[in-house]
């Protein structure tokens, strides 16, 4: 069963999606902010990483360039409600493997997942 991490300081958010992702057999696992992330990381093996861009403590930009520094063959989508290109500009040549804006179409992302997790 593939591992799946959400990171996002929106408690809605995070039960949503995993909620959602878990309905689809996923093994999924959340942290509330990009620190906590960073530690689920450093102690668990995942498949895919599913975080916002904007969040207290560590931002989603810093986890995706500790992220690919260390475990660079794990993808990473981001959710955000800026805009693809905002957040391209922002993240300085790091760009995640995609990228979904809030609010979050469930089908899309559980096909952007399912091509992502069968790339590997």
């Amino acid at each position: 069963m593939e591992k799946i991490l959400i990171v996002d300081d929106d408690p809605i958010v995070v039960k949503s999606l995993s909620e959602f992702l878990k309905e689809q057999g996923y093994d999924v696992r959340t942290a509330i902010d990009g620190y906590k992330g960073l530690v689920e990381i450093e102690r668990n093996t995942f498949d895919l990483i599913i975080s916002d861009v904007m969040m207290p403590n560590l931002t989603g930009l810093t986890l995706l360039s500790l992220t690919k520094e260390f475990h660079h063959s794990i993808p990473i989508i981001f959710i955000s409600s800026l805009t693809k290109a905002d957040v391209i500009a922002k993240s300085i040549g790091l760009q995640p493997d995609d990228f979904l804006v809030k609010p979050i179409e469930l089908e899309k992302l559980s096909e952007m997942v399912k091509r992502l997790l069968n790339k590997q």
